[in-house]
């Protein structure tokens, strides 16, 4: 495992690329001081803050399969858009290591398991993610994850922002970004909206448009 972790730390010199999604600074610091503070693990700060929607210019993927590893997937190539390569298996290790190394500190959100049984149950494969699992991702990745999670509640557009920004965080890494399901806590990745595509017509209309002379 200490190979998967050193991996990754070399791999991460990648991620000063610029993030294909850019959060709003001041917002993200509002909502990590704000009354929706979920104090689950001290290693940790989790807040979550009703929102209409996912960000403006962004949308949900439809690709990730639905077996049971769809949060390790979806982790993992939101990384591979990034040149940074860490298969899904290595996310799950990476996670349920940080669970069996912090008991202590995962005690509470793992109840009624012990952090150990929680630890070996969700680190076998397809076994779905909770919210300690993105906790030990974080802070196996040393990055921030944000999860757009749709909810039963009516405030808002029924989505929660769930902001899980682990004490080790690198600012040099790029931020996770993902939506779940309410249904089957299904995971996929929120990416940039694709552009509008230019038909034809309206494109050599523009042209000719432009090469007129008055």
């Amino acid at each position: 495992m200490c190979l998967i972790v050193g991996l990754v730390k070399n791999k991460y010199a990648a991620l000063a690329v610029v993030a294909p999604i850019i959060w709003d600074a001041a917002e993200n610091d509002a909502a990590l001081n704000d009354p929706f503070l979920l104090n689950l693990n001290p290693l940790c700060t989790v807040t979550s803050v009703p929102v209409e929607s996912i960000p403006f210019g962004t949308r949900v993927t439809t690709d990730t399969p639905k077996f049971g590893n769809c949060f390790p997937i979806a982790v993992s190539r939101q990384l591979e858009a990034q040149d940074v390569h860490v298969h899904h298996t290595a996310i799950r290790a990476g996670f349920s290591i940080q669970i069996c190394q912090n008991q202590n500190e995962f005690h509470a959100g793992c109840l009624p398991e012990t952090p150990s049984a929680f630890s070996s149950r969700t680190a076998r494969n397809k076994v779905y993610a909770e919210d300690q699992n993105i906790i030990g991702t974080a802070l196996f990745l040393k990055c921030e994850i944000v999860v757009f999670e749709e909810t039963t509640g009516l405030e808002a557009g029924g989505i929660v922002r769930k902001t899980f920004r682990p004490n080790n965080c690198d600012i040099n890494n790029p931020t996770i970004n993902l939506h779940c399901t309410m249904i089957g806590r299904h995971f996929e990745r929120i990416v940039p909206s694709l552009p509008t595509p230019v038909s034809p017509i309206t494109a050599v209309s523009d042209i000719l448009a432009d090469s007129v002379f008055y």
